[in-house]
């Protein structure tokens, strides 16, 4: 119940900030005010139908959910997931200048993928594969981009 009145508080603020931001975008020039007044107005569409639809979830499943929220203990993994995450992505900043980007990369996502739960040795090894070549060949050799090197290159 609690997490439901966070949920509708940050929408409605949501709704406001999107609202606000409309306004200012009116002073753009013209054709470049198209683009963010169209990715507002969308925003402000789904945040009112989340809105809407909170609603409509807290009528219909309210006992149901008081028992399950009852019935439901959280470890500390699903509690702090999100802060553990964060401190996980402060240490890849640091690691990148050191280490170089591709090997912090390679290690950021194992750490994550394993902290979050996969156990799978090929999905460690194509996802690190695959998201370190997909950034090497669009942002290397096609946008020329320069990546830190790190102590081993």
């Amino acid at each position: 119940m609690r997490r439901l009145k966070a949920d509708i508080i940050l929408l409605c603020i949501l709704c406001l900030v999107s609202i606000f931001l409309y306004y200012k975008s009116l002073n753009f020039p013209k054709g470049a005010d198209t683009f963010p007044q169209v990715l507002i107005i969308i925003v402000l569409i789904l945040s009112v139908y989340q809105i809407a639809a909170s609603f409509i979830k807290k009528e219909a499943f309210q006992p149901q959910r008081e028992k399950q929220e009852k019935s439901l203990q959280i470890s500390w993994n699903q509690k702090y997931s999100s802060y553990i995450i964060f401190i996980f992505s402060v240490a890849y900043a640091v690691l990148i200048t050191r280490l170089g980007f591709f090997i912090s990369t390679a290690i950021f996502i194992s750490t994550a993928m394993w902290f979050l739960g996969a156990r799978k040795l090929t999905a460690y090894v194509f996802s690190t594969l695959g998201i370190s070549l997909f950034i090497y060949f669009l942002f290397v050799m096609q946008l020329k981009v320069p990546l830190p090197k790190g102590i081993l290159f």
